[in-house]
């Protein structure tokens, strides 16, 4: 209770002594693969495709020379409880791992996104090359029907560790908003053939230091601003102060407010007195 009496003291401070009012326009709403029901694994193909939990740290794509070299990754994302209308998004993913160069260097492959409808709540641990849905047992590039593709991202050598690769496109927008109030399951794969030591790496939810997967909500009707967590929305008030202290301390990414991502500290808490004390646009 001292904490929220300290957030509260400056907090009031930092609004004028009052809550902070609303606005209107679409506003930011995160949610990750650690959140709810969400899930990523990565699967393999040819001797692989009946083990699951594949270096459970990271998410490989790669296109391989062989099905035994090919990988692909889920993604899903809890839907449940978003706090108003979605009328768009973006797709964070975050290079994990700087250790699998290009092959030619200065080569450009791309990343290709997939929608993959009626997925269910599979689980982590028994996905596989041969049971994960909709999965095109004979290709690293694509899914099988009615998976849909939703772009691609060109990427070509000298990414680092923590770049981020962000999807954002009209087909994107309209699969979150069709998406309803359950889940979202998406599909990662490669274009192009290329060596084993050419895959794309990224940051799983159980990364211990980066943020793993997340699903940037273009959201309407609800939150004023990223910290405004709880009812009534459209102001900021001792209501959120408890909201971010419960998320805070369970690790939940509507904490996770600074930076580095992933990591629930001081930053997060500047974070969260700053944008509080600018209240709503």
């Amino acid at each position: 209770m001292r904490s929220h009496r300290l957030l509260l003291v400056l907090l009031s401070s930092a609004c004028g002594g009052t809550v902070c009012l609303a606005g209107g326009g679409p506003v930011d709403f995160v949610r990750r693969t650690s959140d709810g029901d969400g899930a990523d694994a990565t699967i393999r193909g040819g001797s692989f495709q009946d083990e699951s939990l594949l270096e459970p740290m990271f998410l490989n794509v790669l296109n391989g020379e062989s099905l035994s070299d090919t990988r692909k990754s889920y993604l899903r994302f809890d839907l449940r409880n978003v706090p108003g209308d979605v009328v768009g998004g973006r797709l964070r993913l975050r290079f994990s791992s700087t250790f699998n160069p290009f092959d030619p260097v200065g080569a450009t492959q791309s990343v290709r996104l997939f929608l993959i409808p009626d997925a269910g709540v599979w689980r982590e641990d028994s996905l596989t090359w041969a049971t994960a849905p909709l999965n095109d047992l004979t290709s690293g590039r694509s899914f099988r029907p009615p998976a849909a593709f939703l772009g691609s991202i060109a990427v070509t050598a000298g990414v680092v560790d923590g770049d981020v690769l962000e999807f954002d496109n009209a087909a994107l927008d309209d699969a979150l908003m069709n998406a309803g109030n359950g889940s979202i399951t998406f599909g990662l794969a490669s274009s192009s053939v290329v060596p084993l030591r050419s895959t794309f790496v990224f940051a799983s939810k159980e990364h211990p230091t980066m943020g793993g997967p997340e699903l940037v909500l273009e959201v309407v009707g609800g939150p004023c601003s990223a910290v405004d967590l709880a009812a009534p929305y459209g102001s900021l008030g001792p209501e959120d102060v408890a909201a971010f202290l419960q998320h805070f301390g369970s690790r939940n990414s509507a904490a996770d407010l600074g930076l580095p991502a992933g990591v629930f500290d001081i930053g997060d808490v500047v974070a969260f007195l700053t944008a509080f004390g600018a209240g709503c646009p």
